[in-house]
């Protein structure tokens, strides 16, 4: 396997995951795409929100066929690369660590636990004025955070990551969207990860 123990950033969308993802990229001892995952997981067919019974990022260890685990497996493995740019694939090494972020992964942690059993996950938590706000402010900073420009059931577009229950969003004031994508992120993680041996995970305040 490519992967040993890679470790996964687990936040809710505007809480400082940048931040700490960019340090800890950083280091030599860490591998990754460069960026966020959108496109790695959900150019997998099965693994898109509204596809195959998927209403929202949610995913889980059902979500985790054998197929959809090699796939995804391959298609980082095309884009990892270490802390100067240079890609795995060049490297001639058989197996690294990667360092990955993506908020929407607060919503599939069984789901990555199933692909990768021995995954290591950092929760970080900001306080809810500081990151709701926050939130808010990426909502209406217009295209640059739009996840999705076409929901059915959703007048306009959506920002950030898509919880499950969205659907009763709908016509609610924006700091009622946003306190619900902190409170699903942050609840979502912590049930999670009470699921997982406490000595695979760790957590971080962003303050």
């Amino acid at each position: 396997d490519v992967f040993i123990r890679p470790v996964f950033i687990l936040a809710s969308p505007r809480s400082g995951s940048s931040l700490l993802f960019s340090i800890l990229s950083s280091s030599t001892a860490f591998w990754t795409i460069g960026g966020e995952s959108h496109g790695v997981i959900e150019g997998i067919p099965e693994l898109r929100p509204l596809a195959n019974d998927n209403d929202s990022n949610r995913l889980t260890a059902g979500n985790a066929s054998p197929a959809v685990c090699e796939a995804l497996k391959t298609r980082f493995t095309r884009s990892l690369r270490d802390c100067d740019g240079r890609p795995y694939l060049a490297s001639g090494l058989s197996a690294v660590r990667m360092l990955e972020k993506t908020p929407k992964n607060a919503l599939r942690v069984p789901f990555l636990n199933a692909v990768f059993p021995d995954a290591l996950f950092i929760y970080l938590y900001r306080d809810p004025r500081e990151n709701i706000s926050s939130i808010m402010e990426a909502w209406r900073d217009g295209a640059r955070y739009v996840t999705y420009t076409r929901l059915e059931g959703w007048d306009g577009s959506w920002s950030l990551l898509l919880p499950p229950g969205w659907r009763h969003l709908r016509g609610k004031p924006l700091e009622q969207i946003a306190a619900f994508q902190w409170a699903s992120a942050n609840t979502h993680i912590l049930g999670d990860l009470a699921q997982i041996p406490p000595d695979r995970w760790t957590s971080l305040n962003y303050a």
